[in-house]
């Protein structure tokens, strides 16, 4: 009878499979995360140093206040919706298709109320839009 003591094999942790399922989580987990889109923008009135001013009579100016109220030409418009604002540019476009529309918006104005008004612009036939600017000292 042979009583030899047996050798004891060593014990191996294999890391491969848990590094896999590791990197298979993260690829999960990646594909499948959602990330939640701001419905409103902040935009600030670019700058400049300095301006040439145009002699050009602009027809129609619209004014956007912080709270997206609208004024055309200093007036209030009594509702924000986009047909009566795009009513509201027709009537003082007087059928002049080709006159130039000024935007001119509060820095802090919701972007989402200078899409409408540009919506607006095009639903009343114009295509003539600019947009004002703050002029800072030189």
């Amino acid at each position: 009878m042979n009583f030899r003591p047996q050798k004891s094999k060593e014990l191996e942790l294999n890391l491969t499979p848990m590094i896999d399922v590791v990197f298979l989580l993260l690829i999960f987990f990646m594909v499948t995360t959602t990330f939640d889109e701001n419905t409103e923008l902040s935009i600030a009135l670019p700058e400049v140093q300095s301006a040439q001013v145009k002699e050009e009579t602009l027809e129609v100016v619209l004014s956007i206040s912080p709270d997206g109220t609208y004024y055309i030409n200093q007036q209030q418009l009594k509702s924000n919706n986009l047909n009566d604002l795009s009513q509201a540019i027709l009537e003082n476009a007087k059928e002049k298709r080709s006159l130039k529309l000024l935007i001119n918006a509060d820095a802090q104005t919701p972007h989402q109320a200078v899409m409408t008004a540009m919506e607006a612009a095009s639903r009343a036939g114009i295509s003539n839009v600019g947009f004002a600017a703050t002029v800072t000292g030189e």
